[in-house]
């Protein structure tokens, strides 16, 4: 009896056996099997459907393969719209293409997910229309995601997601990655966004390139915990509550983009995030072009013409970044404001047609502006900088052009210095005694050589000099007031504009993503 257990015990472990192993084997062909076509007008997608094999998937349209030709799929009449209540697609490839899907899609299991000509739209506001997760990756070309009133594409998980030509209206949120993903835009369009186009949150990344955000109700894009983000060769048109938003030691690239219209801050850099802008134009920007606040980065030979709020705002100690070779015009208001013990540098920087005082320096601010050209500043109404509240400005080697008609013994001053506000001078065209205002405690830190003739200097220039000039700046103590001590920091050393990254190859911030062909 014993042994005729044993032997019935055996059998029984055999069949399990052989049963894991028929398993593996089926599981082994059907991922290496061919692709399967199926209509998914011929589903019944009632109820959860899930895919595990290589599928190529289309709709039948209502128009003739002569129409089908010459028309355009942004019309969504073209497409009979299929309802999809859930469909899990995992480990294999699920190629879709020319369908229009009220839907809920989840692509998970290292799943990859190609759309070409598609047009989504979630099923209902608490679902995206698609999800991506757990190491899958997508591919969307030509498609249009339209009318969700939540998400229209959730990236997380290590996944990664590539939009090339598609269209992006009317959504809530269009895009949101996070948790270590990578998405990438080339050529879309975002446009009526009610909330955010693009967020990128907890370690993501992104690549932006030659797109349009147009009409946000929102922010256009939101980087956030640590994400990454490169922008280049894009519009930001008529954004409502700002274009990039940076928050929680986040990095932002931008390169060559435009900015127009921005109801809002055009790019905001906050909780010692980093901005690194070059080559931008910011045209009619209702708030500042960019605000660094307790961020730091640089602005490259950027392009600032009309802002209402000042061009270029930075507040907070962290926040020292490098502006060079930026031009800022007609402006309404400052051109620059420092507060709150912030240390920027301004180096080669050109300010012209300011539509009040070009600096507004205050707080304990410690800003360095040097080799920078003032021209056709309106000194009637206004100063040049503007310095007060124990804030220590030093201006070294700048130029100001001065109309010869606006040249007299009365004329307005240029620096403005009050309430403690110590400026150091050292080098500057254009300054000489008759051009300096203290009041309230104010006081400078120079020697100015008066000229004699206005005459002897073609450009009506003088030059001021500074005694013991970096002897006056260490230690820094910062006064008290009301017995109290001002949030002041030690000033850092001079800075230097910083060596600019390679924006055509951000290899540190772009993973690899393979490139799908529809066929």
């Amino acid at each position: 009896m014993d042994n005729l257990f044993i032997s019935k015990s055996s059998i029984a472990k055999s069949k399990i056996l052989v049963s894991k192993i028929l398993v593996r084997y089926f599981q082994f062909f059907l991922m290496h099997q061919d692709y399967q076509n199926r209509n998914l007008f011929d589903q019944d997608f009632q109820k959860p459907v899930f895919v595990r094999t290589n599928t190529d998937a289309y709709a039948k349209r209502k128009i003739d393969e002569h129409e089908k030709n010459n028309n355009s799929i942004l019309n969504n009449n073209e497409l009979e719209t299929l309802k999809i209540n859930w469909l899990t697609i995992s480990q294999d490839e699920y190629r879709l293409k020319d369908v229009s899907l009220l839907s809920k899609i989840h692509i998970t299991g290292r799943a990859q997910f190609v759309a070409t000509g598609c047009v989504f739209t979630s099923l209902n506001g608490k679902t995206p229309a698609l999800e991506i997760f757990a190491n899958s990756s997508a591919v969307f070309d030509k498609c249009v995601f339209k009318n969700c009133n939540g998400v229209s594409v959730i990236v997380r998980d290590r996944s990664m997601a590539q939009f090339n030509n598609c269209t992006f209206l009317s959504n809530k949120d269009s895009i949101f990655s996070f948790d270590r993903s990578y998405i990438e835009c080339n050529n879309c369009v975002f446009s009526q966004s009610t909330h955010s186009s693009i967020t990128v949150d907890k370690s993501a990344s992104a690549k932006i390139s030659d797109s349009k955000f147009k009409e946000s109700q929102g922010k256009a894009i939101s980087v956030k915990a640590g994400s990454k983000i490169h922008v280049y060769d894009s519009l930001f048109d008529s954004n409502k509550d700002g274009s990039i938003v940076l928050i929680e030691k986040s990095f932002g690239c931008f390169s060559r983009n435009t900015f127009q219209k921005i109801v809002a801050t055009a790019i905001c850099a906050t909780k010692e995030s980093h901005v690194y802008s070059k080559f931008n134009t910011f045209e009619e920007i209702a708030g500042n072009a960019i605000a660094f606040v307790n961020s730091t980065g640089f602005s490259y030979n950027d392009k600032i013409k009309g802002t209402k709020a000042p061009a270029i705002a930075v507040k907070g100690k962290m926040a020292n970044p490098v502006i060079s070779n930026t031009v800022i015009s007609y402006t309404n208001n400052y051109a620059v404001a420092c507060r709150e013990a912030s240390c920027p540098t301004f180096d080669q920087c050109t300010f012209e047609k300011i539509g009040s005082n070009v600096f507004s320096i205050s707080e304990g601010s410690y800003p360095k502006i040097k080799n920078s050209l003032f021209k056709n500043i309106d000194l009637v109404e206004n100063v040049i900088f503007s310095v007060f509240e124990y804030a220590r400005p030093i201006l070294i080697n700048n130029e100001i052009h001065i109309n010869n008609n606006k040249i007299s013994q009365t004329i307005p001053p240029l620096v403005s210095s009050f309430y403690g506000g110590n400026p150091q001078i050292h080098e500057n065209n254009g300054f000489s005694k008759l051009q300096i205002n203290t009041r309230n405690d104010g006081t400078f830190n120079y020697v100015c050589e008066d000229y004699s003739s206005a005459d002897e200097f073609e450009n009506l220039y003088e030059t001021c000099h500074v005694q013991d000039f970096y002897s006056d700046l260490e230690p820094f103590k910062p006064p008290m007031v009301n017995g109290q001590k001002l949030r002041f920091y030690t000033p850092p050393n001079d800075r230097e504009v910083p060596r600019l990254p390679d924006f055509e190859t951000p290899s540190d911030i772009c993973l690899p993503l393979k490139t799908y062909q529809f066929t």
